[in-house]
């Protein structure tokens, strides 16, 4: 089951960025514990998961958010 858990998360990230505790929430679903952590440790180590760059990425959006005009 620990490498269905890897490809799963591994479909996740390629959709979309999530934080740790995101992606964790989503792993719990179809995992144990234990696969949930091993997974959440490899996806980190390979770099796919990076709470710091997740967060730099929000803050990004949320200022560009700020600098387009209003609607009309």
């Amino acid at each position: 089951m620990g490498d269905d858990l890897f490809q799963y998360a591994l479909r996740l990230l390629s959709a979309r960025a999530y934080a740790e505790a995101g992606l964790r929430r989503k792993l719990a679903h179809r995992g144990s514990p234990e696969e949930v952590e091993a997974t959440i440790r490899r996806v980190k180590e390979l770099g796919y998961l990076d709470d710091r760059s997740y967060g730099g990425s929000v803050n990004r959006c949320v200022n560009l958010l700020r600098q387009r005009p209003p609607p009309g």
